[in-house]
């Protein structure tokens, strides 16, 4: 197997993590197509291109998560019938419905999300105990 140094390595981990093909790969890092594909049969490399998969996929989740928040105010407010003077005229009726219906999608998808996730946590943590089999 070929050695190459530590920061050639890091960048085909991470250009493997963020999707890009073996020749992309390959070209980015400065080594060739044997290189990726021999560095792909190591185990531990392989770890190494998930955990960075993962943290992209985290950072990711957690600016959508942020964003969710804002989205949900917003369909929230198309929801309040403003009072008042002042108030700007109510949504529609139909951006009422949608709002509620979008809400109330979302709620439960995220809902389905967090219990499937917690069930796949307990499960990886049986499977590291060796209670399955």
């Amino acid at each position: 197997m070929p050695t190459i140094s530590k920061a050639k390595d890091e960048k085909l981990i991470e250009a493997l993590a963020k999707g890009s093909s073996i020749s992309e790969v390959a070209k980015i890092a400065g080594v060739s197509r044997p290189t990726v594909y021999s560095r792909l049969a190591d185990r531990t490399f392989q770890q190494a291109v998930i955990a960075m998969r993962r943290e992209i996929k985290d950072a990711a989740l957690g600016k959508l998560t942020y964003a969710a928040v804002s989205a949900a105010e917003t369909l929230e407010g198309l929801l309040a019938i403003p009072t008042g003077d002042d108030a700007p005229p109510p949504p529609s009726l139909r951006v009422q419905m949608a709002a509620a219906r979008s809400i109330l999608e979302l709620g439960l998808r995220l809902q389905n999300a967090t219990e499937l996730e917690e069930r796949i946590a307990r499960l990886e943590k049986q499977a590291e105990q060796g209670v399955l089999r």
